[in-house]
């Protein structure tokens, strides 16, 4: 089965997963090999970055306590993919 359309997520987009999300501040990156060793950024609304590294392993652990409940964005810099994070207390 073939889907076609502005919705339909590319193999790139499928490489990446974020959970739990809503989550109270701490979530799981999952992502393919050919995603390991690539650094990430995650933004607030404002854009300014919050925090950075570099992912160590195909499940990498992100901690986000000590921020306020809200509206984040997680970006892989080498791929261009980014996912929304919702952090709810």
């Amino acid at each position: 089965m073939l889907t076609v359309g502005l919705n339909s997520p590319s193999k790139d987009q499928n490489a990446i997963k974020l959970y739990p999300n809503p989550n109270t501040g701490r979530f799981t990156i999952e992502v393919d090999k050919s995603k390991v060793s690539q650094n990430y950024q995650i933004f607030n609304l404002e854009g300014s970055i919050i925090q950075e590294g570099r992912l160590s392993s195909r499940h990498t652990l992100i901690d986000l306590n000590g921020f306020g409940k809200g509206i984040y964005f997680f970006r892989l810099n080498e791929s261009g993919i980014s996912r929304k994070v919702v952090l709810i207390e």
